[in-house]
C-alpha cells in the first residue's frame, strides 16, 4: 500500500525551553502541535505519534489517500506558512520564535499488528517512516526547512517549486538518493510565486550541481574534473552573492575545493556520503 510520511521537529528546541516557564512552554507547545495537526489533518493525512517536541504524520493510512505525496506536501507548505503566523504571535508576547525541520517520504509500507502475546501495537513495516525522520533531521545540514525525496517529488514535477539539495547517501540507506528542497507550490490553494531572489539562488545552485556531477557523468581526465569542480565553486559562489548565509552552497563550495587538490576516485558516482 502506498503511504507518505512526514515528520516535523522543532529545531533549537533546548534553547526555546530555557526562555519560558513550565506552564508558558505548554501552552506554547499545545498552541504550536494545534497549527501543525490542523494542517495535516486539512490535506487527509492522520497523526501517528508525538516523539518530544516532534510529530508524524500519515497520508494514505488507515484509508487510501488519491495522491497521497500530493496531500503531505500541500500539508508541509501549510505548516510552513502557519510556523510564520505562530512565530508573529509569539514575538507579539515578546518569546522567542521557533523554527522547524520537515522531511517527506513515500513508499509501499505493511502494516499490522505486531508484538508479544502480551501485547500489540499497530506497526509499519518499511523505510518510508524512519527515511521521512531522517529527512527531516538532514534539512539541518542544508539549512533548509523542507526536505522531500525523490519518491515524492518526481510525480509531482510539474506542480512544484524545488532545488535539488544533493545525490547523498541517508541514514538507513545503502544506495544513494536524490533529495530536494520544497521551496513552494507552482498550483493550487497554496500556489507561490518565485521571488527574483529565489529564482537567482535555484538557478546558480542547479547549475553548480550541473559541473559538480559532470566529471561522475562523463568521466572527464584530471584536468578536466579540476575545471569542472573551478566552474562549480563559482556558481555557488554566485548563490552566496545572493544569499550569503545558504548553507547547502557553503557545503559545495567545500566540497569543491577539496575534489580540486584531492580528485574523486575514477569511480565516483557524484555522491555524497555522510555516514
Amino acid at each position: 500500500m502506498s503511504n507518505s510520511f512526514l515528520f516535523s521537529e522543532i529545531r533549537s528546541y533546548s534553547s526555546w525551553t530555557e526562555t519560558l516557564s513550565s506552564e508558558e512552554l505548554v501552552g506554547s507547545l499545545d498552541n504550536y502541535f494545534e497549527e501543525m495537526v490542523d494542517a495535516v489533518f486539512k490535506y487527509g493525512g492522520t497523526l501517528n505519534k508525538y516523539i518530544g517536541d516532534s510529530l508524524m504524520g500519515m497520508f494514505g493510512f488507515p484509508e487510501p489517500l488519491k495522491e497521497d505525496a500530493w496531500c503531505a506536501m500541500q500539508a508541509a507548505v501549510e505548516m510552513r506558512n502557519r510556523l510564520a503566523t505562530f512565530n508573529e504571535k509569539q514575538e507579539a508576547k515578546r518569546k522567542m520564535p521557533v523554527s522547524m525541520g520537515i522531511g517527506i517520504h513515500s513508499n509501499e509500507v505493511l502494516s499490522g499488528n505486531i508484538g508479544s502475546s502480551k501485547h500489540m501495537d499497530l506497526t509499519f513495516v518499511g523505510d518510508a517512516f524512519s527515511f521521512a525522520a531522517s529527512l527531516g533531521e538532514m534539512s539541518r545540514k542544508y539549512g533548509t526547512d523542507l526536505v522531500i525525496s525523490e519518491n515524492t517529488y518526481r510525480p509531482y514535477k510539474d506542480r512544484l517549486w524545488v532545488r535539488e539539495l544533493d545525490l547523498t547517501a541517508v541514514k538507513g540507506k545503502t544506495e544513494s538518493v536524490r533529495i530536494y528542497e520544497l521551496v513552494g507550490i507552482r498550483k493550487g490553494p497554496l500556489r507561490q510565486r518565485l521571488k527574483k531572489k529565489q529564482q537567482d539562488i535555484i538557478g546558480h545552485y542547479h547549475k553548480g550541481r550541473e559541473y559538480y556531477l559532470r566529471p561522475s557523468i562523463e568521466k572527464l581526465n584530471a584536468d578536466g574534473v579540476r575545471e569542472s569542480f573551478e566552474l562549480a565553486e563559482k556558481e555557488f559562489k554566485a548563490v552566496l552573492k545572493v544569499d550569503p548565509e545558504n548553507k547547502a552552497a557553503k557545503l559545495h563550495i567545500g566540497r569543491c575545493l577539496l575534489f580540486q587538490q584531492e580528485l574523486p576516485e575514477p569511480d565516483w558516482d557524484g555522491a555524497w556520503r555522510w555516514i
